[in-house]
């Protein structure tokens, strides 16, 4: 048995629609719901994407959140790199 999500994917937005956006809301004064309807966007998305230019005055998410950290930096992986090397060579 198989389940059918309803869930929509998730729409990232291009930076230039982002743009739009905030030029809708801080200069022509638009409210979030209008800019929605207008663009085609959900409101919410409409919502954080005003919040995120309110708080850190960007047009893009915040750069600090890029992803997931890295488990093992450059010095781990040649470390273990020689290690496999070691072993090799004893066989």
């Amino acid at each position: 048995m198989s389940v059918v999500s309803t869930r929509k994917p998730r729409t990232q937005y291009s930076k230039q629609v982002k743009e739009i956006v905030i030029y809708q809301y801080d200069i022509l004064g638009s409210k979030c719901t209008q800019i929605a309807i207008s663009l085609d966007m959900a409101v919410r998305s409409v919502q954080r994407i005003v919040q995120n230019w309110k708080e850190f005055g960007l047009s893009v998410d915040n750069p600090s959140r890029a992803g997931r950290p890295k488990i093992m930096n450059h010095s781990h992986v040649q470390v273990i790199d020689s290690f496999n090397f070691f072993l090799l060579m004893l066989y």
